[in-house]
């Protein structure tokens, strides 16, 4: 998967991540694996702030490879 491809999908992730959510909700599973296959280890509980920033920081690295 190529660098542009790969930000499409974690702008993906961070639409899911970032959706309105009830307080405390649990991450889906589904949103887990594809979090985790991205390289953003992540639990059912991990706050979504952590999340938001691995992801972020992921997406960075790959705007300074180029």
């Amino acid at each position: 998967m190529g660098d542009r491809e790969l930000t499409f999908v974690f702008d993906e992730a961070l639409a899911q991540i970032t959706r309105p959510h009830r307080f405390g909700e649990a991450l889906t599973i589904e949103l887990r694996q594809c979090l985790c296959q991205l390289g953003v280890p992540c639990e059912e509980f991990t706050p979504r702030a952590d999340v938001i920033a691995q992801i972020w920081a992921k997406k960075r690295s790959l705007s300074f490879v180029a």
